[in-house]
């Protein structure tokens, strides 16, 4: 088969994931009308029907930006959001799900059951072209190299990570490499610092961390319990519209100026007091006042209190 015939059978795939996914998008505009009972339950169908509709991305985002072939899955889609048709059949599957794993893991030394690997270039959801990677050919190119022809080798999706920055930062789920992906699902409990150079992918791990947290952890983490801090208002600005774009919304976004005091613009203060301020015993009075505001939750029974908090 040829790459046009190719483009043209990954084009009609994208267009059934697209109507399936546009019609599960007027299901949920039209949801609240069929529900039954008082008013309150009618707006709980509709909040929930907006999160949901929101979880579907935009209607002109493509329905998938990948798509590998497994021994033991078959052939798998990914996108940004998963997409299922009026039978629940699973079109396109979701890039934090762990069904996804496979597409990202895969190398030429172990490429985890996975025959190929494609990445496709869209505008819209119209398939423009597509680049792969068949692992067969691929492990007997890479043994006609020498060792050090080796060490050079990294990921042909890696090359986007160059492309040129806008003022505005896109999600880029499609260019992260296996390395980077197994920071992105490292352990919730585990502390995780990222380190490295400029441009190297810092941020978008982080942000993507995010969301792949939110999505495999959504019954005790919750998007407000997220607070993203930037160096200042220019970056979060910068980053702001990755995590919506992923499906997060509310999350909160922060720079760090705005979590500490702000610079004072009012009356000029004399010596004494400000050097009263500044003195050791302002801080013991301080820590003081703070000591007389703790309290036990509302809910909890003062006199059989689970913990106790002091300074």
């Amino acid at each position: 088969m040829t790459k046009t015939e190719e483009i043209e059978r990954e084009q009609s795939r994208f267009d059934v994931a697209w109507a399936a996914r546009e019609e599960s998008r007027r299901s949920l505009s039209s949801a609240y009308v069929s529900a039954a009972g008082p008013r309150s339950a009618a707006t709980e169908i509709n909040k929930a029907a907006k999160v949901a509709r929101e979880k579907l991305g935009a209607p002109d985002e493509p329905v998938a930006f990948a798509r590998f072939d497994s021994e033991k899955l078959g052939v798998v889609h990914l996108g940004k959001h998963a997409i299922t048709n009026k039978d629940r059949d699973l079109l396109v599957v979701n890039w934090q799900a762990p069904a996804a794993g496979p597409y990202f893991q895969a190398s030429y030394d172990d490429p985890c059951g996975v025959t190929r690997r494609r990445k496709f270039q869209t505008e819209r959801n119209r398939v423009l072209d597509f680049e792969e990677v068949v692992f067969a050919e691929l492990a007997t190119a890479v043994e006609d190299l020498t060792e050090s022809e080796r060490i050079g080798i990294d990921d042909t999706i890696l090359r986007d990570l160059e492309s040129v920055r806008t003022g505005e930062m896109q999600d880029i789920v499609q260019t992260i490499h296996a390395a980077q992906y197994q920071l992105i699902r490292s352990p919730l409990e585990r502390l995780l610092i990222v380190q490295g150079g400029p441009g190297t992918g810092k941020t978008a791990v982080a942000l993507h961390r995010v969301s792949w947290l939110l999505y495999n952890h959504m019954a005790t983490l919750k998007p407000d319990d997220i607070l993203v801090i930037g160096p200042n208002p220019t970056f979060t600005r910068y980053i702001r519209s990755v995590l919506p774009g992923l499906g997060d919304e509310d999350v909160r976004h922060r720079d760090l100026r705005s979590l500490g005091p702000q610079l004072s613009t009012g009356r000029s203060e004399g010596m004494e007091t400000r050097r009263l301020k500044g003195d050791l015993r302002m801080a013991n009075l301080l820590a003081a006042a703070l000591d007389q505001r703790i309290r036990f939750p509302a809910d909890q029974d003062s006199r059989t209190p689970d913990m106790v908090i002091g300074r």
